[in-house]
């Protein structure tokens, strides 16, 4: 009976743990980038789920500061309402230049963060989709109009 209880234990680990599913992979997890680091990573994000035919990518956005790098000093702002709409459609939009079908993405909003964060997921055949870890329950936005978050970016 000693050793028939390990092995049954064993066993039912074993048989929870597949039901949930292959885990998902964190590709890569950036807040602050410069255009050409940001395609950088995007495009080794799509190499990573090219190599995952059947997988899909999930693309989990946070909200909250950022350096602005506009000025001599280089500091921390609150976003503007809806700036994470932009920096989505301009991660969706390279996908979309890069010939990549856009229906093995899924965009989702991960809640706020201190900083502003994005994270780059591949999901195999099976697995299940990361549950995201906000730091925040809200954040205060700045007055104003969302615009270009990376204004040199294509």
């Amino acid at each position: 009976m000693k050793i028939g209880l390990p092995l049954l234990l064993s066993l039912l680990l074993s048989i929870e743990s597949t039901a949930q599913g292959p885990d998902p992979k964190l590709v890569d997890e950036f807040g602050n980038v410069h255009c050409e680091g940001l395609i950088g990573r995007l495009d080794l994000f799509l190499a990573e789920l090219s190599n995952s035919k059947d997988g899909s990518g999930l693309v989990v956005l946070y909200e909250g500061k950022y350096i602005n790098y506009t000025s001599q000093r280089s500091y921390l702002v609150a976003p503007v309402f809806g700036e994470v709409n932009i920096r989505a459609n301009l991660i969706r939009n390279h996908f979309k230049g890069r010939g990549f079908d856009p229906s093995r993405i899924t965009f989702a909003s991960g809640g706020f963060r201190d900083e502003h964060l994005v994270e780059l997921w591949v999901i195999p055949p099976g697995g299940t989709y990361p549950k995201p870890k906000p730091t925040r329950d809200k954040i205060e936005y700045r007055k104003g109009k969302p615009s270009t978050v990376l204004p040199s970016c294509p």
